[in-house]
């Protein structure tokens, strides 16, 4: 499995490409639209932090999903 694979796993592409949608249809709540900020987020950082060989990730939740 690659490092890829266990930080922004296909799971969570797909949740943030149907977040961004419901964003620019407005129709996404702030929740959801929180939501869409953190996993841009460690989807930008992951691939910086993978480069510098970090074994520590952050999580943080919000509403039911923890990334």
């Amino acid at each position: 499995m690659r490092v890829w694979d266990k930080g922004m796993n296909q799971q969570r592409i797909t949740r943030m490409n149907t977040l961004f949608e419901k964003v620019l249809s407005g129709n996404a709540s702030r929740d959801e639209q929180m939501e869409l900020k953190l996993l841009y987020k460690h989807y930008i950082n992951f691939g910086r932090e993978s480069h510098q060989n970090f074994n520590h990730q952050p999580q943080q939740v919000v509403g039911h999903y923890e990334y």
